[in-house]
């Protein structure tokens, strides 16, 4: 697969969940929270990194379109190749259905709860991810 069909699959994927594309990024916004993903290029294989962040807005209020790595909430989209687990995609073997279904159950299962119940959803879907939680998330939360 090449760089530039790679991404168009990308932005088709998450344009059907409703994600905007502006400042090279995807964006999901509501009330409470900025969803963002990031395209990441490995140094070391021909392969994509697929980067979130959740940034709470009553923390943030004047950051409209933040980068991934500046957001209270960081994670990273987990592949499946041949049935195991990758850290990246690879776009020399990776196959289009693979790429969809990977994209699909990180948003379906985790980015778009958080979206519609609240950013407490994502420490219930993901408890260890609480250990990493910064202390203003922590505070936001009422866990302190």
């Amino acid at each position: 697969m090449e760089k530039k069909e790679f991404k168009k699959l990308l932005s088709n994927i998450l344009k059907q969940y409703g994600f905007y594309y502006t400042n090279k990024r995807y964006y999901l916004s509501n009330n409470e929270l900025i969803i963002v993903i990031d395209t990441q290029k490995s140094n070391f294989e021909n392969s994509y990194y697929l980067n979130y962040g959740i940034l709470i807005k009553e923390i943030n209020p004047d950051l409209e379109y933040p980068k991934e790595y500046l957001c209270d909430i960081r994670g990273r989209f987990i592949f499946k190749k041949d049935s195991k687990i990758v850290g990246g995609f690879n776009l020399e073997d990776g196959k289009e259905d693979e790429l969809k279904q990977s994209i699909s159950e990180t948003v379906e299962n985790l980015l778009l709860p958080v979206y519609e119940v609240g950013v407490s959803e994502y420490y219930k879907i993901s408890s260890e991810s609480l250990s990493m939680a910064t202390l203003k998330t922590k505070k936001y939360l009422g866990i302190e």
